[in-house]
């Protein structure tokens, strides 16, 4: 299903260019300004999902410049990591500058299966920057857009990533938007490793964003897994709450795992700390994004 004139309206009044424009069984496409991402799960559906898109484009008088392509099927054993450019001058520059309620981002189309912005956190990225921040712990930052949001509401933002080059992203964010780094903490460091340094140095937050993948790779063979280490890792996270109010975000694309599911994760860790928490929302509806198709994420307030 593609999304009609008043859903991409209320994205300009908004000062977004950073969406979805399609949905169906096939995958879907994302837009970014003049650029769009097909995400396929059957190959024999690009050529008429690409003339699709350039009919739908035509029809509501925006312009193409690139069209790239991820896999997400399987071709001759093994699958696609990065984007494959299918349409546009291959001399374009691959990074380029889009914007999400106003904020401007980064997208690198050569920077792996991610041009830098998960698309649907958008709301999440909304709520976040409407909080009342002090100190905010971003695990998992990739690109620091949450980090962003919370240095944009006035707090002071801790990034971590296991990857340097992302955290580097993530300050040319702060750049873009006229937040110096500077004044932020970006630590190139195993999730897990920061939790246990930052309690070590009793440094306390009142917002703390996991949102893990369900599976990396890590230094040394320390691997993460959803699965396996998700409850451990909340159960340190936990020790790092201010001695007041906490706002817990938690999110995961972990498919066996729905969103009430998580909060009793949460809930059953909290216990044991004698924690007592509640639920302050769940998946925000999006326009332009099946409810089902969202990451199992909640809101959560920890009190002491």
């Amino acid at each position: 299903m593609w999304i009609n004139s008043t859903i991409l309206a209320s994205f300009q009044r908004s000062l977004t260019d950073i969406h979805r424009v399609y949905t169906s069984e096939w995958g879907w496409i994302e837009r970014y300004g003049e650029d769009y991402v097909v995400i396929l799960n059957e190959e024999q559906r690009k050529e008429e999902l690409v003339e699709s898109l350039f009919c739908w484009i035509r029809s509501h008088g925006l312009s193409c410049r690139r069209v790239f392509l991820k896999k997400r099927f399987k071709k001759a054993g093994s699958a696609s990591e990065g984007l494959l450019q299918l349409y546009g001058e291959q001399s374009f520059p691959l990074e380029t500058i889009c914007h999400e309620n106003g904020l401007s981002y980064s997208i690198r189309f050569h920077g792996g299966s991610s041009p830098g912005l998960f698309i649907d956190q958008r709301q999440n990225r909304i709520f976040l920057r409407k909080r009342k921040i002090g100190r905010l712990l971003n695990l998992f930052a990739f690109s620091c857009s949450f980090g962003l949001c919370a240095a944009v509401a006035g707090g002071q933002s801790w990034n971590v990533d296991l990857s340097a080059k992302f955290l580097e992203w993530g300050k040319e964010n702060y750049r873009l938007n006229g937040v110096a780094p500077t004044e932020h903490t970006f630590l190139a460091i195993d999730a897990r490793e920061s939790l246990k340094l930052l309690r070590k140095k009793h440094i306390g937050f009142d917002h703390i964003i996991i949102d893990p993948p369900t599976f990396s790779c890590g230094r040394h063979g320390k691997h993460f897994s959803f699965p396996r280490d998700f409850e451990l890792m909340l159960d340190q996270v936990l020790d790092l709450c201010s001695e007041e109010v906490t706002t817990l975000f938690l999110s995961t694309n972990y498919r066996k795992l729905q969103t009430k599911g998580l909060f009793l994760k949460a809930q059953k860790v909290a216990a044991k700390k004698n924690l007592q928490l509640s639920l302050l929302h769940g998946p925000f509806p999006l326009p332009d994004i099946p409810l089902s198709e969202l990451p199992a994420c909640c809101w959560i307030e920890v009190r002491r």
